[in-house]
């Protein structure tokens, strides 16, 4: 039961990350809010852990916040209007541009979501044998 519950759910995810590839990504002009640091730790008693950078913006867009790395994450600040394109369905920033300026630009996007969903139903097909 749970092996097929697994099975189901790697066969979604790859399914929408292959799917996510065919669609137009969107793009808005949006203000920055304010920037916010999320460090995740798998041990507690770690001071060190993985950290997340956080664009969080105001208005009325779809889009309400875009997880950038640390060198995007220095070049912007509160109150910047940026040129920002995602994805529709999982809404990860693939683009952010504050005039003609490139902050961040993910030119591989299509082809990680591509392999990604490719493994993982062929870990289904040829791996995860059903119960």
């Amino acid at each position: 039961m749970l092996l097929n519950l697994l099975r189901t759910v790697f066969i979604v995810i790859g399914a929408l990350l292959i799917y996510e590839t065919t669609l137009p990504v969107r793009g808005e002009s949006l203000l920055v809010d304010r920037l916010s640091e999320e460090t995740k730790s798998v041990d507690p008693s770690e001071r060190r852990g993985t950290e997340n950078y956080i664009l969080h913006f105001a208005g009325d867009g779809q889009l309400t916040s875009c997880t950038v790395s640390r060198s995007a994450y220095e070049r912007i600040e509160a109150g910047d209007r940026l040129d920002v394109e995602y994805t529709p369905l999982l809404r990860q920033c693939v683009s952010i541009r504050r005039g003609a300026e490139a902050i961040v630009t993910a030119s591989h996007w299509k082809t990680l979501s591509v392999v990604f969903g490719v493994l993982l139903i062929g870990l289904v097909i040829f791996r995860i044998k059903p119960g």
